[in-house]
């Protein structure tokens, strides 16, 4: 899957890592760094994810999670 494959109107995203940041659409300032890394964040906004599945279920905003499965 690509990185953040579904993005509509979400702004200022990074993503680097299979699958990272894959279901936002509208969320913005969001960065993923690893595999699957907010992976289900829609519409979260100035979340910050780094490492394997961190905040991989994260759909709220002003997180940040470092490491592998961190705050998943």
């Amino acid at each position: 899957f690509p990185s953040h494959d579904r993005n509509t109107s979400g702004v200022n995203n990074t993503a680097f890592g299979w699958s990272a940041l894959y279901k936002v659409t509208i969320g913005t300032n969001n960065h993923a760094f690893g595999v699957n890394a907010l992976y289900e964040n829609i519409q979260g906004v100035n979340n910050n994810a780094f490492g394997h599945s961190a905040l991989r279920a994260n759909t709220t905003n002003l997180n940040n999670a470092f490491g592998f499965y961190a705050l998943n």
